[in-house]
């Protein structure tokens, strides 16, 4: 039965996985069959911006309640130069970022406490 409980309680949790690369000029989430295109300025944070607006969307579309979406956590961050002859000529950057599992919001206080 805690089982049942457990998984009537637990908020819908999706990841997404995204890649940047800055000397392409291009963003990627493959497994959503997204595509962008960037600049030589894009950086971390733009990725992780974009990610997460991503996420937001697949979660929704999966039929997560928007008030249990926020818990956003990065999972995994890269980064790499890209440099040829000797010369930097962009960035690589690669994230992955998930929807933190957890209950959802409001039903903490049925839970018995240990």
């Amino acid at each position: 039965m805690a089982n049942a409980i457990g998984a009537a309680l637990a908020r819908t949790t999706c990841e997404i996985s995204m890649n940047a690369d800055t000397e392409q000029g291009i963003v990627t989430a493959h497994e959503e069959d997204f595509a962008e295109p960037i600049s030589k300025a894009y950086s971390e944070d733009d990725l992780i911006e974009t990610a997460h607006a991503l996420l937001k969307e697949k979660a929704l579309n999966s039929g997560a309640d928007p008030d249990n979406i926020d818990d956003v956590e990065v999972v995994e961050f890269q980064k790499f130069n890209i440099v040829r002859n000797f010369s930097p000529k962009g960035k690589i950057f690669r994230t992955k970022l998930q929807i933190k599992p957890g209950l959802i919001k409001g039903f903490e206080s049925i839970l018995p406490h240990p």
